[in-house]
């Protein structure tokens, strides 16, 4: 009984293996496909019969060259750092001053207000579409850094409340008692006390918020149609338009990694974070 025990669980953990190998190799075989086709001219990347074993010959680092600088990648990837980064601090600044409230102050008003924000999760995009764009043109926003701005941090604020919101109600509240008996005002015990320890959970949104912001097309699609204000997602569908004419894989391909990369750093630099956070304001103390 022992041995059929001990053989049913190596059963379970091989076939558990089996299916996270199998996960494994869908995930990284497209990668390393793009990957080794960023570094080949056209006809390598049509013509080849086995691509992922097929190294480039010679190894061409000119479709870089031509992502970056003819297709003006290089200014579609500032504007996505810029627009990435000032969404994300203005997120994470308006959802913990919102999310501290709700968490951690006693007001009868805040489980109803709780529910409207993690509402604003259940209502898609698209439906809010046609007067959002009324709305942007009135107030002078459309084509503008901050109009963008704006929208990429009013849809990220619900996701960032509800997370928060859990996250400072797991904090003890001693600690703010403490602050505020040496004389610390409510300002200062946000911002120096419960905010510090809140750094979990603010990286766990700031990485999703990340992103959601990096990787959006629809509303940069809708909102932006200046070339120099154009974000890396509008620059990619760009450039493959115009490449798949020119036949231009390569380069097609280069451009592809460069939108790809900062995703996987960010992610891989920071994933432990994610855990952390989620499960750190999953129960109260």
């Amino acid at each position: 009984m022992i041995r059929r025990t001990k053989f049913s669980e190596q059963a379970q953990k091989a076939l558990l293996y089996l299916a996270l190998l199998t996960y494994f190799v869908l995930v990284v075989y497209p990668m390393l496909w793009v990957l080794l086709s960023s570094f080949k001219v056209s006809s390598q990347v049509l013509n080849s019969r086995n691509p992922l074993f097929e190294l480039p010959q010679p190894r061409f680092v000119g479709n870089y060259v031509k992502a970056w600088v003819e297709v003006h990648f290089s200014r579609y990837f500032f504007n996505s750092v810029f627009i990435t980064a000032v969404s994300v601090l203005a997120t994470l600044t308006i959802g913990s001053m919102a999310a501290y409230v709700l968490g951690t102050f006693p007001y009868r008003i805040n489980p109803a207000l709780t529910l409207y924000f993690l509402g604003g999760l259940m209502v898609p995009f698209q439906m809010g579409l046609i007067p959002l764009f009324f709305l942007v043109l009135k107030l002078g926003l459309f084509n503008t850094y901050t109009g963008l701005i704006l929208l990429y941090t009013a849809g990220s604020l619900p996701f960032t409340i509800w997370v928060l919101t859990g996250f400072f109600a797991s904090l003890p509240g001693s600690l703010a008692e403490a602050a505020e008996i040496d004389g610390a005002s409510p300002f200062q015990v946000f911002w120096k006390v419960m905010l510090p320890l809140a750094r979990p959970g603010l990286l766990t949104v700031a990485i999703f918020n990340f992103l959601g912001t990096w990787n959006e097309y629809f509303m940069a699609l809708v909102f932006i149609t200046e070339e120099r204000l154009k974000t890396l997602p509008l620059g990619l569908a760009s450039l493959s338009i115009q490449k798949q004419y020119d036949t231009d894989y390569g380069a097609l391909f280069a451009g592809v990694v460069i939108v790809m990369l900062p995703t996987l750093l960010v992610y891989g630099l920071l994933q432990n974070y994610i855990t952390k956070g989620i499960t750190a304001g999953a129960v109260k103390a």
